[in-house]
């Protein structure tokens, strides 16, 4: 192999090797959000795990539900004897501006301004979905309702008070509040059978669904 050739081959090297780690990158960088969003789901999973130790509650945690001819996720379901709690968790960093009848939030982190659809708007879909299971599956007297929690430490929240929306440290204390170990007569065993039974494990069906979020999320930004 003569000198020219030997320094073709080691461009040709060097020219796939940049493009293997510019391809690392960017796929990096799209997984990013959804790896944060595991995250923090986690971190809510966690305070309701310990919940669940004091408690005879049942948790759900990333649920898929079918919603017309798609899919719906909801990331955290609790049931219990007070009622039904879905919680949407989000793990944005920097200061979160919105109110619930603005369709898209603003999240300030420096100098970049980022637009996300309004969450309370996000899990009103879910607590809707849950309602029209249970009139299906005839389960009645059932209070849903819904929380939006940041689970980042370094988010500052700027929303209205008496909105469902807060911090990690916030829904620790929430859950410590009398309501939440109230007996509203829910029966657990029979509100968890009518969620799971409808419960959608289709692979390929989950994974439209995640592409459908992509879209939607990059049509909003």
């Amino acid at each position: 192999m003569d000198q020219t050739t030997m320094i073709a081959v080691a461009a040709c090297a060097v020219i796939l090797i940049i493009g293997g780690i510019i391809a690392l990158v960017m796929r990096q960088k799209k997984n990013h959000p959804r790896q944060l969003g595991k995250k923090g789901e986690k971190q809510v999973g966690h305070v309701l795990k310990k919940y669940a130790r004091f408690n005879d509650v049942k948790i759900l945690n990333d649920v898929y539900l079918p919603l017309y001819d798609e899919t719906t996720q909801i990331d955290h379901i609790l049931i219990a004897p007070f009622g039904v709690m879905v919680v949407e968790t989000k793990n944005w960093a920097g200061s979160i501006y919105g109110n619930p009848a603005e369709e898209k939030w603003l999240q300030v982190v420096g100098n970049d301004r980022n637009y996300h659809y309004n969450p309370l708007k996000q899990n009103k879909t879910h607590i809707d979905n849950l309602r029209h299971l249970f009139r299906k599956e005839n389960v009645y007297r059932v209070n849903v309702e819904g929380a939006v929690v940041f689970a980042g430490s370094k988010a500052s929240l700027y929303c209205p008070r008496n909105v469902p929306v807060m911090t990690l440290k916030q829904f620790k204390k929430l859950l410590k509040k009398p309501s939440y170990a109230a007996d509203n007569k829910v029966d657990v065993q029979k509100v968890y059978s009518a969620i799971t039974k409808n419960q959608v494990t289709d692979r390929k069906r989950i994974s439209e669904h995640a592409k459908n979020v992509e879209k939607k999320a990059k049509a909003r930004s």
